[in-house]
């Protein structure tokens, strides 16, 4: 997918390719529909998918759509890196199940996201546009990490000590740590720990974080702890989290 946040004018043309070639494959409501559908795997002969053909007449303008056109709707998302196989059992033998992958999604999504830097040098003109107030609420008690940058922007991450000594918190896409960024394929397994110590907390780096990890938007040193302050950001692949103290 090349490189993230980069101005489309400095971007390869190899990049641009591959970002419209993406865009193109997303771009069918049928391979959307069987995206949505796979966030639990589900094999060829699971997934079921009534497509919307635009411009039929109305008696016309839905249909199911075969099993063979279902495959190679799912050729086409497995080529580009959204939708994983994988071999699997059911109870009428040996198969192939389908996951969507999120982490990809994710990358595809800052990729398109980097349009939005290209500024035209007239002031842009237009209409406002209206939207819905965000309905998410969260409640900051007592030291906390919360996402702005990501997915579910607010989400908050509780870093009160559960008892006395240190105690410490475990950021990385795996699943179970106390603040998982399971979504961001730019996050290690385990990336960044912060810990607390004498009544203030601190954020180090991980030995094994290939990225590595961000304060204030500056690289932390591997093995060195920074000492924390509400407001500081910490960038963590993609993903940017913001200490409450």
């Amino acid at each position: 997918m090349g490189c993230l946040f980069q101005v489309v004018d400095e971007v390869t043309a190899e990049q641009r390719i591959a970002l419209a070639e993406t865009l193109s494959a997303l771009g069918s409501p049928a391979r959307l529909a069987i995206l949505g559908q796979l966030r639990a795997a589900r094999t060829l002969r699971e997934i079921e998918v009534h497509a919307v053909e635009p411009g039929a007449r109305a008696e016309r303008a839905e249909r199911t759509l075969s099993r063979q056109a279902i495959r190679e709707h799912l050729d086409r998302l497995v080529e580009i890196g959204v939708v994983i196989p994988r071999e699997a059992e059911r109870t009428y033998g040996a198969t192939v199940e389908y996951l969507l992958s999120q982490q990809k999604l994710f990358a595809v999504s800052e990729e398109f996201r980097s349009l939005a830097r290209l500024r035209p040098v007239a002031e842009p003109g237009g209409v406002t546009i209206s939207a819905e107030p965000s309905s998410s609420a969260y409640e900051l008690s007592g030291p906390c990490l919360i996402m702005v940058k990501g997915l579910e922007e607010g989400t908050t991450f509780d870093l009160r000590p559960t008892g006395p000594g240190p105690a410490e918190w475990v950021i990385g896409r795996k699943r179970g740590l106390a603040v998982s960024i399971d979504f961001d394929p730019y996050v290690s397994t385990e990336n960044t720990l912060i810990y607390a110590e004498g009544g203030a907390h601190f954020v180090k780096d991980l030995p094994d974080s290939k990225n590595g990890t961000t304060l204030n938007f500056r690289p932390l040193a591997k093995g060195k702890a920074h000492v924390l302050r509400t407001g500081s950001l910490i960038g963590i692949g993609r993903t940017l989290l913001m200490f409450q103290g």
